[in-house]
């Protein structure tokens, strides 16, 4: 409560006791001096004494009583006074200390993101930004000035001081400024009263847009993180800078430090006269992949390479990605995904354009990671899956035979199924049926599944696998792809305008062959044939490596491998399925062959062509190496790129060429157009 009041009172009361007792003194008149007095003077004059006695005597009584009420009212100003001194002192002191002190967080650097390596994959650097209190919005010319100066719209720093609830904080206007505006701004203080230049740190990209996807980017927190965070141990604010994709996004508490106090000076008109660090902020924790930053750029070259030599054959070849992950340990060693873009281009704020142009079709959706997000038909790259499926069931065995003529009527002409070679291959076993990728092969196969007791038996075996379910990655966004059943068909149909929501034999024909409905990620590919290269043991793929001390001193944490699944699969029918995947690299096409002679390890191979209506079929490789001892493992896609082998090969086999320090050395063009 304010005193002001209460001092003002006492004050007047005192001043006007004051006047009362100065009109008391001057009404009193001095004793006359009388030289010679007759008798009757005297007694006239003693008499009038008598009276003037008896009225000073009333008149020091009143003064005695006035003199005592101005003596309590000083004795109570005195004590109230030394009551504020004594007791409220600390209280009047932090008050008067807020009138001219405001503190503003300062956002602590973010933890570094590190290959397996050392290799340093995303930094900070330091930047001059230029801050305002919201003060500025107040001054238009001010705000006109600035916006001219930094080559922005005065709305957006309008917006960003509105936005801004802690009204006494600073608000980062451009976080990012070059010389010429620093030194413009610093020589003309009497312009910029409001504004403020202050160093902070930025995301920074050593290798540019390498592993975008993986990384992610940082932008200023949303109102829903915002409100997300409330009553967490990491309470956002308005202009606070968090992950918001990828790495960056997924270990946002691990790489975030902790914030840091400055207190400002500001003069009587709010005017920011100075600033002192009061708390220093701590440094977020470094974050340790499994990528390897080598492996990662023969990736997206390879990526690259492949979509330009699908181009050239005609294709549309729009998109594509490739995953490279360790066997025996999930480890994700690369992953790539065409179109990228650059996470630099958040750093600083990114505009409304930029941000449509990224998210946009016909842009190829830049933003998109479709290593773990783009769903396929599997094509082709299912059938080892289908074979291993068709051994464990016991619907076929090693001694298999099958007739190829090209055109399959296992379930009548009118509901037959063509073979991607039209001539036919044949007489032909199970392996070579996983060789030359025969459809009619796994067109049996699927037949007499669903003739069997079970015939959803095909889809349990796929599910047991890891279809139709994510992996468990540690990123955000992962598609768990679809395995279709007669349950799921009934319901995702039933409100097509007269469709047909029965399963039919042709269903099960289709996902033997990778075909129909069924759709994969390229991580979900590359985690199957991880799990055939370990004889049946898939570990959960995973892009943490450690995490460091936020020193940098240590290592916090190390990730420890994790099983996903362990199919117990019979080892004499995974050996003789992994056993025609060495194969097919080497007798399903010579020009494929050609490739693949120069490396010093046998690759273990699968290709495939994705249909899809309305559109150039996808391709797809996938292998691991080397066969006989796998660690390394590859899928790979190209949308709209035409064959596997004419397009997503060239992607493996140049990152291949890089782990082994073997480039491609050969020009043969594959004409094998297997489905």
């Amino acid at each position: 409560m304010s005193i002001a009041p209460f001092i003002i009172v006492i004050l007047a009361l005192l001043i006007a006791g004051c006047v009362v007792v100065l009109w008391l003194l001057l009404r009193q008149n001095p004793e006359p001096t009388y030289v010679h007095k007759t008798k009757e003077e005297k007694v006239i004059r003693a008499s009038q004494t008598t009276e003037e006695t008896s009225v000073k005597k009333a008149d020091d009584g009143g003064l005695k009583v006035l003199f005592g009420a101005v003596a309590s009212l000083f004795a109570l100003l005195f004590a109230r006074t030394g009551f504020m001194q004594l007791v409220n002192d600390q209280e009047y002191e932090n008050k008067a200390e807020n009138n001219r002190t405001r503190t503003v967080k300062i956002q602590a650097p973010r933890g570094r993101i590190l290959d397996r390596n050392g290799v340093e994959l995303v930094t900070n650097r330091g930047t001059l930004a230029v801050s305002a209190t919201s003060d500025l919005s107040d001054d238009t010319a001010e705000i006109g000035l600035l916006a001219n100066l930094l080559g922005m719209p005065k709305e957006a720093i309008i917006h960003a001081l509105d936005a801004n609830s802690q009204k006494e904080s600073l608000v980062t206007i451009l976080p990012d400024l070059n010389q010429k505006q620093v030194a413009f701004i610093s020589e003309h203080p009497e312009v910029f009263q409001d504004v403020t230049i202050s160093e902070q740190e930025t995301r920074a990209y050593p290798n540019s847009t390498l592993a975008a996807h993986v990384l992610g980017y940082t932008s200023e927190a949303t109102q829903d993180q915002i409100n997300a965070s409330k009553d967490s141990d990491h309470e956002l604010s308005e202009g606070d800078i968090v992950g918001q994709a990828g790495i960056e996004a997924q270990y946002e508490n691990v790489l975030r430090g902790e914030d840091g106090e400055m207190k400002l000076y500001v003069s009587a008109d709010g005017s920011v006269q100075g600033s002192a660090e009061t708390l220093s902020p701590i440094s977020g924790s470094d974050v340790v992949l499994t990528l390897d930053a080598t492996i990662q750029k023969a990736a997206e070259d390879g990526l690259f390479h492949a979509i330009s030599i699908a181009k050239e054959a005609g294709k549309p070849a729009t998109a594509g990605a490739l995953v490279c992950l360790d066997a025996q340990t999930g480890d994700v060693l690369a992953m790539a995904s065409y179109p990228t873009f650059s996470p630099e281009a958040f750093a600083g704020g990114i505009s409304s354009d930029d941000w449509n142009a990224l998210s946009s079709e016909s842009a190829g959706y830049p933003m998109l990671n479709r290593a773990i997000s783009g769903m396929y038909p599997s094509a082709s790259t299912i059938k080892p899956l289908a074979s291993l499926a068709g051994l464990e069931l016991g619907v076929v065995d090693e001694n298999s035979t099958f007739d190829c003529v090209g055109f399959w009527t296992g379930f009548g002409a009118n509901s037959g199924q063509w073979c991607w070679k039209h001539s036919g291959h044949g007489w032909l076993g199970l392996a070579d049926g996983i060789i030359n990728s025969c459809n009619t092969v796994f067109y049996e196969i699927g037949k007499r599944v669903f003739y069997s007791d079970d015939p959803e038996a095909l889809q349990e075996q796929y599910e047991m696998w890891g279809l139709g379910k994510t992996s468990g990655i540690d990123l955000p966004g992962e598609a768990a792809g679809r395995l279709p059943t007669p349950e799921w068909k009934k319901q995702y149909y039933a409100n097509y305008p007269g469709a047909d929501t029965t399963w039919y034999g042709g269903d099960t024909t289709n996902i033997a062959i990778g075909q129909g409905d069924i759709l994969v990620t390229p991580l979900q590919m590359a985690c199957i044939y991880a799990g055939i290269a370990t004889d049946g043991t898939i570990y959960t793929p995973h892009l943490l490596k450690s995490v460091s001390t936020k020193d940098g001193s240590g290592t916090v944490s190390e990730y420890k491998d994790n099983v996903a699944h362990k199919i117990e699969a019979n080892p004499e029918h995974l050996a003789y399925v992994k056993s025609a995947l060495s194969r097919v690299a080497y007798e399903e096409d010579d020009a494929v062959a050609a490739h693949f002679a120069n490396l010093p390890v046998k690759v273990a191979t699968k290709t495939g062509t994705a249909e899809q209506a309305g559109k150039e079929p996808s391709g797809w490789y996938c292998c691991y190496a080397p066969a006989e001892n796998p660690t390394y493992v590859i899928s790979c896609i190209i949308e709209q790129g035409g064959f596997g082998a004419t397009c997503a090969m060239y992607a493996v086999r140049d990152t291949l060429g890089v782990i082994y320090n073997t480039p491609d050395t050969s020009s043969a063009y594959s004409t094998t157009q297997a489905m």
